[in-house]
């Protein structure tokens, strides 16, 4: 089971991760990155629900420039629009 700190921790990893990339979702953004693939399907949801809900955290506390603002998500947190 991973907690919430964990959670918030690999969020950060991958929020910062995206914003290298021009994609708007997290699933084509990374779809080529080891990282990303080594966690599981139910963790990539829980990622993208917590970065949908903190988006504004994210945004402020992200160590690289911001392009893209992601705040939104399926019900199952599927997919990150920005």
């Amino acid at each position: 089971m991973i907690t919430q700190k964990q959670l918030i921790r690999l969020a950060r990893i991958t929020y910062k991760k995206m914003q290298g990339n021009s994609s708007k979702m997290i699933r084509t953004s990374l779809k080529n990155d080891d990282w990303w693939n080594s966690l599981s399907g139910t963790l990539h949801q829980q990622i993208g629900k917590v970065i949908a809900k903190y988006h504004d955290y994210f945004v402020v506390n992200c160590e690289v420039d911001v392009n893209h603002k992601y705040i939104r998500t399926d019900y199952w947190g599927n997919g990150i629009y920005s």
